[in-house]
């Protein structure tokens, strides 16, 4: 039930300086649930690709790092998510910080994508 409010405000929010302790509370709640996981992880990946600040993309990236070392976002194999990490480590505009995330990202989902082919 957390969960659920937790997601409403955060869809609902306009500020991008409330959306990022938004998304550290979703990440911990969903962090015990691999469905919760795999509906933060659809909702939150596209933020990534989107018109958001720097700011709420690092969060992003730092959320779904945190899910993957603890071994929960298998959603993340999936073609059309790995494809927006491919195009996320192209964008110029991110800073090294962010780059190593994704980059981190990416390799967990290659190794992932091996170890189940």
């Amino acid at each position: 039930r957390a969960f659920k409010i937790c997601m409403k405000l955060m869809l609902e929010c306009s500020n991008e300086d409330n959306l990022v302790p938004l998304l550290v509370s979703l990440t911990k709640l969903a962090s015990s649930s691999t469905h919760l996981t795999s509906e933060l992880a659809e909702v939150i990946i596209p933020f990534l690709v989107e018109d958001k600040t720097s700011h709420v993309r690092a969060a992003v990236l730092r959320c779904l790092h945190f899910l993957i070392r603890r071994g929960m976002c298998f959603s993340l194999v999936h073609e059309s998510e790995t494809a927006k990490f491919s195009s996320l480590l192209n964008q110029a505009e991110l800073s090294p910080d962010m780059q190593l995330e994704a980059l981190q990202i990416f390799q967990k989902i290659l190794i992932y994508k091996l170890c189940v082919a």
